[in-house]
C-alpha cells in the first residue's frame, strides 16, 4: 500500500506541488510548461500544462487539512509579493513563508522520478508534529525582476573534507513571479553540534546581505520587503544563487 510521505497514512490523494492559487497567479492564463531541475547533474524536467500532482499524501489529514490550512493563511502573504508590492513582513508571516517553502519544496521533490529523495520521513513527520522546518535549515527570500517565473532548481552539497562539520545536505531555490527563494538544509558528522545552527559554506562571492532577507530561523520581529538589491537576468543572476553553496562532489 502506498502510503503518506508525511504522516503514513494511506496515501489517497494529490497533492499540487505547486499551490493551484501560486500558478495561476503567476501564469494570469497564458500557456506554460512547469520545469524543474533536481541537481547539476540530472535532466531538466518539464510538466506540459499549468500543475504539477504528488501522489504521496493522505487526502483528510494532509491534502485537505494542514496543507489546505497552510496555504489559506500563507497566500494572503505571499501573493502580494508575487506581484512585487512593497510590505513589512512580521515575524509571524517570515514564519508561515518558512513552513510554506519547506512544504513546497519537499512536495516539489516527491515529484521527482525515483525515490532518491533528499528529506526523509523523518524530516517530512518533524514538520508535520512540531510545525518547523527540520533541523539545520536556512531559508532566505530575494525579489527577481522576471515576474512569469515559475521553476525550482535542487542540489545536493557535501563537504568532503576531513575537519567539516558537515555530511551532507541539498539547497533548493524556487522562483515564482518576482519572488525567489532558497531552502538550505545540512545534515551533521557529530550529535555534538546539536545546540548550533549549521549552515553551508558560500562560495558565490556577492552582496548576499543585501539581495537576500533570511526568515529562517528568523532574526528580526520585522523586515522589510523587497531587500535592497534584486537578481535580474544580467548582472545579479538566479545561477549564481543556485550556485551559491558547494555542490556535491
Amino acid at each position: 500500500m502506498r502510503t503518506c510521505a508525511f504522516c503514513g497514512r494511506k496515501a489517497d490523494s494529490r497533492e499540487d506541488a505547486w499551490p493551484v492559487w501560486l500558478v495561476d497567479s503567476v501564469t494570469q492564463g497564458r500557456s506554460s510548461q512547469i520545469e524543474a531541475s533536481f541537481g547539476p547533474n540530472s535532466p531538466e524536467h518539464t510538466w506540459s500544462g499549468h500543475y504539477i500532482k504528488v501522489k504521496r499524501v493522505c487526502k483528510k489529514h494532509c491534502n485537505n487539512g494542514w496543507m489546505s490550512a497552510l496555504e489559506g493563511k500563507a497566500r494572503p502573504i505571499l501573493e502580494p509579493l508575487v506581484h512585487d508590492r512593497e510590505q513589512p513582513l512580521t515575524f509571524s508571516s517570515q514564519s508561515l513563508i518558512a513552513l510554506w517553502s519547506i512544504k513546497t519544496v519537499m512536495a516539489l521533490e516527491l515529484a521527482k522520478p525515483g525515490v532518491e529523495w533528499f528529506y526523509s520521513d523523518t524530516d517530512r513527520r518533524h514538520l508535520l508534529q512540531w510545525g518547523t522546518p527540520p533541523p539545520d535549515t536556512t531559508i532566505w527570500m530575494g525579489r527577481y525582476v522576471n515576474s512569469h517565473s515559475l521553476f525550482t532548481q535542487g542540489q545536493k552539497l557535501s563537504n568532503p573534507k576531513a575537519q567539516s562539520l558537515l555530511a551532507e545536505g541539498h539547497s533548493t531555490v524556487l522562483a515564482f513571479g518576482r519572488v525567489v527563494i532558497q531552502v538550505a538544509s545540512v545534515r551533521s558528522k557529530s550529535t555534538t553540534t546539536a545546540s548550533v545552527h549549521l549552515t553551508p559554506m558560500v562560495t558565490e562571492n556577492l552582496p548576499w546581505g543585501r539581495l537576500l532577507l533570511q526568515i529562517w530561523p528568523i532574526t528580526e520581529d520585522v523586515i522589510r520587503w523587497p531587500p535592497a538589491l534584486s537578481f535580474t537576468d544580467s548582472e545579479y543572476r538566479i545561477n549564481a544563487l543556485i550556485r551559491r553553496f558547494s555542490p556535491q562532489r
